[in-house]
């Protein structure tokens, strides 16, 4: 499946992407231009093992902790707490994330991070800003919304992801004994 995936756009490392991916659950990223998206979406489309899940809006909205201190941006922590809504045509989900990038495994153009997401009700989304911006007084940092198609099945999860500025496509490994 992944040889699938990473032959159209990667030829000269099919073997290397397809090891490290298979090591533990990693990701990797490709940046496409805007007017790759159609044909990238096509391609997975035609893939009889992925599934399409569905195209969502997302808005996400980065925070960083209220005493300068104890940044979740210092070096020593290297991390990211995220509330985000995602409206799809057939559902619509919320969530908080916390994403550390771990230090202990460094291989090339390859992210190792510790996450941990909680769902929350997407009615609820605007009581959790409320609490996390007026309560919790955490600092917003920065948003960003795009644009995100989801294939998937038991192996990996592939999103394409349309910015303003581009397309990013993710490689997921989901398996459990990696």
């Amino acid at each position: 499946m992944i040889n699938l995936v990473v032959k159209l756009y990667k030829n000269e490392n099919i073997r290397y992407w397809k090891r490290i991916i298979s090591i533990m659950e990693k990701e990797v990223r490709y940046y496409y231009s805007l007017t790759e998206e159609d044909r990238i979406i096509k391609f997975l489309r035609e893939i009889k093992k992925l599934k399409y899940i569905d195209r969502f809006y997302e808005k996400t909205i980065q925070y960083d902790h209220p005493i300068e201190a104890e940044s979740f941006y210092k070096k020593i922590v290297d991390g990211r707490f995220r509330v985000r809504i995602s409206k799809g045509e057939k559902q619509t989900k919320a969530m908080i994330t916390w994403k550390r990038r771990l230090k202990e495994v460094s291989l090339d153009e390859v992210n190792t991070e510790e996450e941990i997401e909680v769902r929350i009700n997407p009615k609820d989304y605007d009581n959790q800003i409320y609490i996390i911006e007026n309560i919790l007084k955490m600092k917003k940092v920065e948003s960003y919304e795009r644009y995100r198609t989801i294939f998937k099945n038991e192996e990996i999860e592939i999103a394409v992801d349309r910015y303003p500025f581009g397309i990013a496509l993710e490689i997921e490994n989901k398996m459990d004994d990696c």
